[in-house]
């Protein structure tokens, strides 16, 4: 709402504006500046529900309490403001993941401090003032620092020199680099408060991590110099994956900093976490005499209804309940509280799948060869996946604490514990479905189409049981899509926002690696989706060993993602359906899974 009436202010038009914002679902990269204008144009329909929404969140936080995070203007722009104002000092920013490049205005520019100071005035006219303000100007984007220092002539974003010098940025000489970042965090930081005089800049520290060639302890010391230390709030995010970034930097140098872990990428769900990395990582971080003016702790999901127990512990921990207990105790206190009873024997049973599943901090399947999906399943196909590595976790303890489950379970169990068995299940066989997809490739591949037949029939057989079992579950494809058809209010509207919601949880975008990073473990998908195109996929390399020839893998994925393309719009709806027999249904699937 304020970004529309900020760009209104300078002068561009409605549908200039719409077509230069990401539909719905992309809109927090978006204000991140890493794409712009992707599925546009966003709805105005959507502009003016989320407006009332968010006065509503403000108004019951407040009641509460609470002090709500706002936005802040971290310097992106759209497109057609930088062609009107080819003087000013607008970079062109990289293209992340294969998107268009977005336009960063240098802090140093004029304009920079009249667009920040115009959006916090529009966004407190609408919603009211605040204490803490988001600005995240580098996420994943390199900052563009020229070689030599200067500013105007690196900055006309029309010749590419900005971007080519972003990727040069590392070899800098320090003193060029960190004068720079020195500047730009002083002059962010006085953006956020050149409205609002007594607030506090809050960031994420991701950036950090995720690309630590550019991101030297040096250089961050550098960016946050100028901010005054009781002024600025760090969200040290990633330390399930990027551990180590505030001892290496002295806890940020003395700035205010919350630590914590993202765990769900893109509401992705494999069953995993670490709940013995969670209970002695945070107690060596409560040990540290090195912490420094660390504030708060919390759990940074991109999605959510995903592994309860990783959060329940995480969170218990932080209050400090659950570290004074070894970790069976509180599983056995976890499961009673969760299922209404947890006789011995569940509670071994949990141990198993503790040791099976919630033994691993990080999924790294998820980024196999730099390509998006929690499972090969769930990827899109590749020769490649013959190569596919083992899982994390142990598959072998996970069967063995379902087995015990089960073996436990009332003749009425309690609904989360079905809810628990048919995930656990679902994992498990999920990961026997990627041996067989492996099994086929390599079959076709070595002209042993028999074979290849038999390993392609049971991985369909464990696709669709599995399909068939997760309706039971919080969400399911088309649950999805129906909330996002609900939104709408026309059907133009309805369509487009059913083509966003199903984009964003499968090809997602661009022509980079993101294409299945959601990944979502859901009813309607595994049918519907991910089979389809393995079938694609696994005809084709069966014609070519028919053939005798090669497989054209080129053309064949080329045809998987046209086909992607068409199921976007094919308006299926894939209504739930929940099974009937849920305890019989999932010994069936475990049964399938354990074939040889």
């Amino acid at each position: 709402m304020s970004g529309r009436a900020l760009w209104r202010d300078q002068g561009l038009e409605d549908a200039t504006i719409a077509d230069g914002l990401s539909a719905a679902p992309f809109l927090p990269w978006q204000r991140m500046g890493n794409i712009a204008g992707y599925r546009a144009p966003l709805s105005a329909g959507w502009i003016e529900k989320k407006h009332r929404l968010q006065r509503q969140i403000l108004a019951r936080m407040h009641s509460l309490g609470m002090k709500p995070i706002l936005p802040a203007f971290s310097g992106y722009v759209p497109k057609a403001f930088a062609d009107r104002h080819p003087k000013a000092k607008i970079y062109r920013m990289r293209a992340w993941e294969g998107f268009s490049p977005t336009y960063w205005l240098d802090p140093s520019d004029p304009l920079f401090a009249t667009l920040a100071k115009r959006f916090t005035q529009l966004y407190t006219q609408a919603y009211g003032p605040g204490d803490y303000y988001l600005a995240d100007a580098f996420n994943e984007m390199v900052p563009p620092i020229a070689e030599d220092g200067s500013d105007a002539s690196e900055a006309k974003y029309g010749d590419s020199i900005a971007n080519s010098a972003a990727t040069r940025a590392a070899a800098l000489p320090a003193s060029v680099r960190d004068f720079r970042l020195a500047a730009y965090g002083e002059k962010l930081f006085q953006s956020v408060t050149a409205a609002a005089p007594n607030a506090t800049w809050v960031m994420q520290g991701w950036l950090f991590g995720a690309d630590k060639t550019f991101w030297t302890p040096e250089a961050i010391r550098s960016f946050l110099s100028r901010v005054p230390n009781d002024r600025m709030l760090l969200l040290d995010i990633g330390n399930d994956r990027y551990p180590g970034i505030w001892q290496s930097t002295g806890a940020f140098d003395g700035k205010k900093w919350v630590y914590g872990y993202v765990h769900n990428y893109g509401g992705s769900n494999p069953v995993y976490g670490d709940l013995g990395f969670y209970r002695d990582d945070l107690a060596a971080l409560a040990r540290s005499p090195s912490r420094g003016n660390l504030t708060g702790f919390g759990m940074f999901p991109e999605g959510l209804n995903s592994n309860s127990v990783a959060y329940t512990y995480a969170y218990d921990l932080a209050w400090g309940e659950a570290a004074r207990r070894p970790v069976a105790d509180w599983i056995a206190e976890y499961a009673r509280a969760r299922y209404g009873a947890a006789p011995p024997g569940m509670v071994a049973a949990w141990g198993k799948v503790i040791s099976g599943a919630y033994s691993t901090r990080y999924w790294t399947p998820r980024w196999w060869q730099n390509k998006a999906g929690a499972h090969l399943f769930f990827k899109r196909p590749t020769l490649a996946g013959a190569e596919y590595p083992a899982a994390p976790g142990n598959a072998a303890e996970l069967r063995a604490g379902i087995a015990g489950l089960l073996a436990n379970a009332p003749r009425q169990p309690a609904p989360l514990l079905v809810y628990d068995l048919i995930d656990f299940s679902r994992q498990y066989a999920t990961l026997r479905l990627d041996d067989q997809l492996q099994a086929a490739i390599k079959a076709y591949a070595a002209g042993d189409i028999a074979s290849g037949d038999a390993n392609a029939a049971t991985a369909e057989r464990l696709a669709r049981k599995i399909d068939a079992l997760i309706g039971n579950q919080q969400e399911t494809l088309g649950s999805w899509i129906a909330s996002a058809r609900a939104y709408g209010d026309t059907p133009v509207e309805k369509d487009a926002f059913e083509q966003q919601a199903k984009a964003i949880v499968t090809v997602w975008g661009g022509e980079g690696n993101l294409s299945d990073y959601a990944s979502r473990a859901w009813q309607g998908l595994y049918a519907g989706y991910y089979l389809p195109r393995w079938q694609i996929f696994l005809a084709a390399q069966r014609k070519a060993a028919q053939a005798h020839t090669p497989m054209d893998e080129t053309a064949t994925v080329a045809a998987v993602k046209a086909w992607e393309q068409t199921w976007l719009k094919d308006g299926r709806e894939w209504p739930r359906q929940r099974p009937a027999a849920p305890l019989v249904e999932i010994r069936a699937l475990l049964a399938e899974a354990d074939r040889p």
